[in-house]
């Protein structure tokens, strides 16, 4: 018997099924308010323990802006109690960034946020400002006086924006002020 002459087989009833191209209404906003919850239930769920010194499912990091310049800040899941967090504070080379650091894109060697999460500490990586008109803003340096390009002629106070990245870190994430 040929496959092709069974089907349709006239001996069975035949089944109709009609696709469903639409919603009701009623559903189409049951779904809107379903998807508008797990959203913000991501998005504005209290961090589970880091704040408060119990540990987190996996390490975190988060980037935002201090200064008009982006930061990274790695926050293991396994910290001390708020008040005793070590922070180490990371600075890029000539021509770096933070985002290529904190990825391991470059200076991988450094492997920071491994011994962080090892050693229970907080790591943040800090970007300087672009160093020339033609490279790119994505290529930062610092202003060490003599050297560095646009950092250096136009008198980027790096010191003052370091200590106040770090004094904002303190509060924010529980740092111990003699542990920086």
């Amino acid at each position: 018997m040929n496959p092709a002459d069974e089907w349709p087989r006239q001996d069975q009833p035949q089944q109709i099924v009609v696709a469903r191209d639409f919603l009701a209404p009623r559903e189409l906003v049951f779904r809107a308010w379903l998807n508008l919850a797990c959203v913000l239930w991501v998005v504005v769920w209290p961090d589970p323990g880091g704040a408060q010194g119990r540990p987190m499912d996996s390490p975190t990091s988060e980037s935002f802006i201090y200064a008009e310049r982006t930061l990274v800040v790695h926050v293991p899941h396994d910290l001390p109690p708020k008040g005793a967090r070590a922070l180490v504070v990371v600075l890029h080379g000539g021509l770096g960034n933070a985002q290529r650091i904190a990825s391991q894109r470059s200076e991988a060697g450094l492997n920071m946020n491994i011994v962080a999460d090892r050693s229970g500490f907080v790591v943040a990586y800090l970007n300087g400002t672009p160093a020339t008109r033609y490279l790119g803003e994505d290529k930062l340096g610092w202003n060490a006086g003599e050297c560095c390009g646009l950092p250096a002629e136009n008198r980027v106070d790096d010191v003052g924006y370091i200590s106040g990245a770090v004094h904002l870190l303190l509060g924010r994430y529980g740092i111990d002020p003699h542990r920086v």
